[in-house]
């Protein structure tokens, strides 16, 4: 059955939220109808599954349950979703089975239960581990399935992801994630994703319950371009807001009077008003993204602009101090470290200066 066979029609008799499919005497038997009633509060998630796969409640899967895939699983249970997951190891899918999520042993598993599936994961060998081989996505999953990788990876890979999906009839969305694990918890997250026209629907309904904004980029690989680009963008400001404290604090200003003026000015921004002043007092225990993750990023990021022939002046300088954290150790820190890097290396030249 091809994708644009299925059909979504409200119908009345239906309670809210209730879910039926059944066949249009008017087509052939291999296109079936799905009715639904909308919720008064939300409207069940968009999804378009084969004939298959309808002896079963239609679920989404899940695989990755690192702390933002988790984050993202609990949220989709808490919105009603079904849900199969899978991970290497077990708690995660212990933790969530108990909540209401169905554990598969392997990605084929997922493939062939669900007909959305997210996958979260930490690098792109992880990605293409889940997606390809024998027990891979690609090779389990039933025609018009969508898959939606929302692992930070090159926008190469995103592109080669969906190609090889498009052969097999499969749909493809790569999604770039902004936020936190309590932001998935909360439904706060902001995506930007990169998909077909046709698919941008069913991305956006199968996000709506986490998302606080979900952008459409352009096809598969536009959105792990915007949000390596932004990754960039963001380390930068965060390296600047934390050296010119750092420079206020050698001046013998008042820091906090410091951090309210630039609050006025141009030079004000959304990581100095909400993150620097509790940096100041707790440097390892605000929750954040990893320094190692970040630098992975920062990796892709300037790769990307190596690729494009664009150089980078300003966007690659936060890698260097990324990199400087992780060869001090905080590489399993939250960035927010950072600052602790940048007074070490001030210690440093001091003792370097006094010496000579």
């Amino acid at each position: 059955m091809s994708l644009a066979d299925s059909q979504f029609e409200a119908l009345e008799g239906l309670e809210p939220g209730e879910f039926g499919a059944t066949l249009d005497p008017a087509q052939s038997p291999d296109e079936i109808v799905f009715r639904f009633r909308l919720s008064p509060i939300r409207s069940q998630p968009v999804v378009r599954a084969s004939q298959e796969k309808c002896g079963e409640v239609l679920q989404l899967g899940l695989i990755g349950l690192g702390k933002m895939g988790e984050a993202m699983a609990e949220r989709l249970l808490d919105s009603g979703s079904g849900l199969i997951v899978h991970n290497r190891s077990a708690g995660p899918m212990d933790r969530l089975g108990k909540r209401g999520a169905t554990p598969a042993a392997t990605p084929a598993e997922v493939a062939q239960r669900a007909s959305v599936i997210l996958t979260v994961l930490p690098k792109g060998e992880d990605v293409q581990s889940v997606f390809y081989g024998d027990e891979g996505l690609l090779e389990n999953a039933t025609a018009g399935t969508l898959l939606m990788d929302c692992s930070t990876v090159e926008p190469a890979l995103s592109r080669s992801l969906a190609s090889a999906a498009n052969e097999r009839n499969l749909r493809f969305a790569d999604v770039g994630v902004g936020g936190l694990p309590p932001d998935a918890r909360a439904g706060r997250l902001n995506f930007m994703y990169g998909a077909t026209p046709e698919d941008a629907s069913a991305v956006e309904a199968t996000l709506r319950p986490l998302a606080a904004t979900c952008w459409h980029c352009g096809p598969p690989g536009s959105g792990m371009t915007t949000k390596l680009i932004n990754n960039l963008l963001a380390t930068v400001i965060h390296v600047a807001d934390l050296e010119a404290v750092l420079l206020a604090e050698r001046a013998g200003l008042d820091v906090s009077v410091f951090l309210q003026v630039l609050q006025t000015t141009l030079a004000q921004n959304r990581q100095l008003r909400d993150r620097v002043p509790a940096e100041l007092t707790d440097q390892e225990h605000i929750p954040g993204f990893k320094i190692d993750l970040a630098y992975k990023d920062a990796v892709a990021g300037q790769a990307l602009a190596e690729d494009l022939g664009v150089p980078l002046v300003l966007l690659s300088s936060g890698s260097v101090v990324l990199r400087e954290a992780r060869d001090r150790g905080f590489g399993d820190l939250s960035v927010s470290a950072l600052l602790r890097t940048l007074r070490e290396r001030l210690a440093a030249l001091e003792v370097t200066a006094r010496d000579h």
